[in-house]
């Protein structure tokens, strides 16, 4: 787990971990530069490839990520680029390849034609690099390429997969880094010796891999026509008061987003100054309170303070605590904030904390004697607290609780739910640290958690060991008071 309440992934040394929160600071950076501006598909693109790379792949609203949610075409690119899964190396090298764009020039082209046959084998050693640059971004020399390759698969299928009567081992087949060094023509990152070279210009699956990964990056590089045009806005205190309108799809950020046919206008935004990117990132990440989401799929983030306030606006609800693995909830509860009150049924026993009556009522059993007491002094402020606060919902009452070093991530999308985890440590001795994790099931709608898993892990646990399980569904005011009634301890209206 990293510290800092910023960054998510695998065990790392010091100096890893300044490299790469140096690397993430440049993507942001870069990102947030777009604040204030219009984002064509021709300016995203650029991006995308760093976007894929799954190390530096950002998970809060930036310029670039909103354009994304509104762009299918940006998003195909994009989800094709990381189906070929090119690391950080190369989707920097795809990235230069996408800005040099060399144009056919017939004299190169012409001294490139005899270097054909060595790169759609994979011999790309054998190439003068001045070659071999322009080969790999020109548009007629990479199709040339690929039909070459495309005649040795050709080859292959007419005599059954096999060379000289043999059929090659699998077992030496490319790995995925390796196909995409070859379909992008990159020797410096292509680790192949001569004996895996062979295998390649004997393997009909080799090629065809090589084949795909080469259609794809062809069609990245094509210039596209820009479909959609998006405007990532800051909107301040006093904006906010005057024009209330938000953008549902980033609840809890300081954003709204402009969204436009190319050629179309926008829809009103201010035309207010560009703001610089340092104090455009400083202003996103202080609503998605230090907890910067880190993943690869769409930029549809909640942040864990928007969380907070969704729970907040919950009116009427009913909640269920179970034991992991267990069917009988140990803990139920009714909660209306409408009405002031709190109902608890714990196995046999049955309690109603009233803040608007300042009393609590309780009574053991379906008929056991009901008593009621007067609440008031710093019992009347916990019920009134337990009432209005996180209903258990979240693993610390208020956002401000939450410690340094939590990580919260987006897991993915189930069902109409999004699906969060927040993960943090805490020494309960000099020496023993215990690592928890609440995984959260999001309503996309409500942005209420509707089910909670809880886990820790304690020095001697081999993995995560699962704790609990609560469950919530909103009530109507109807549904409340029904509850209310059947428990023979309300005496409201």
């Amino acid at each position: 787990m990293r510290s800092g309440n910023s960054l998510c992934g695998g065990a790392e040394t010091p100096d890893q971990e300044t490299t790469y929160v140096r690397q993430m600071a440049r993507v942001l950076g870069a990102h947030f530069r777009w604040a204030d501006r219009q984002v064509e598909c021709r300016t995203a693109r650029a991006y995308l490839p760093a976007m894929a790379c799954g190390r530096l792949s950002v998970r809060i609203p930036t310029p670039l990520t909103v354009h994304l949610d509104h762009c299918e075409a940006c998003r195909a690119d994009l989800e094709a680029i990381s189906d070929l899964d090119p690391g950080f190396e190369g989707a920097v090298r795809l990235t230069e390849m996408l800005n040099v764009r060399q144009a056919s020039r017939k004299r190169t082209c012409e001294a490139a034609a005899g270097a054909v046959a060595a790169a759609a084998a994979g011999r790309l050693s054998e190439i003068p690099p001045e070659i071999l640059g322009h080969m790999r971004t020109c548009r007629v020399c990479r199709q040339a390429v690929y039909d070459s390759r495309q005649a040795l698969i050709d080859g292959l299928d007419r005599h059954g997969g096999k060379t000289h009567g043999r059929t090659p081992d699998p077992r030496n087949c490319i790995s995925g880094g390796q196909v995409f060094d070859l379909a992008t023509m990159w020797p410096g990152g292509c680790q192949t010796d001569a004996a895996t070279l062979d295998h390649v210009r004997q393997c009909a699956g080799c090629l065809g891999r090589i084949q795909a990964a080469h259609r794809t990056v062809s069609g990245f590089l094509e210039p596209r026509e820009s479909v959609v045009a998006t405007r990532f806005h800051l909107v301040g205190d006093e904006e906010r008061r005057s024009d209330p309108r938000s953008t549902a799809d980033y609840f809890g950020y300081p954003i709204r987003v402009g969204v436009a046919r190319v050629g179309a206008r926008f829809g009103h935004l201010s035309r207010r100054m560009l703001v610089r990117a340092g104090a455009a990132v400083a202003a996103v990440l202080a609503i998605a309170g230090g907890l910067v989401l880190l993943s690869l799929n769409t930029a549809h983030a909640v942040s864990l303070k928007a969380l907070y306030g969704a729970i907040g606006e919950i009116r009427n609800v009913y909640i269920a605590g179970f034991e992991a693995g267990h069917d009988r909830a140990f803990q139920e509860q009714w909660v209306s904030r409408e009405l002031g009150v709190q109902l608890l049924k714990t196995g046999d026993e049955w309690m109603l904390w009233d803040s608007t009556a300042g009393a609590r009522t309780w009574r053991t059993g379906p008929d056991g004697p009901i008593a009621s007491q007067v609440v008031d002094g710093e019992m009347a402020q916990e019920m009134k607290a337990s009432i209005e606060g996180s209903l258990g919902l979240v693993p610390f009452e208020q956002f401000t609780d939450v410690p340094d070093g939590a990580v919260w991530r987006r897991l993915g999308g189930d069902g109409g739910h999004e699906v969060y985890e927040l993960s943090w440590s805490r020494q309960v001795a000099p020496a023993v640290t215990v690592l928890f994790k609440w995984r959260l099931y999001v309503d996309t709608a409500s942005l209420m958690p509707v089910r909670v898993e809880s886990y820790r892990k304690r020095p001697h646990d081999a993995d995560f060991v699962p704790a609990t399980v609560v469950t919530a569904r909103p009530l109507t005011s109807v549904e409340l008071r029904d509850a209310l009634s059947r428990s023979g301890l309300w005496k409201g209206q």
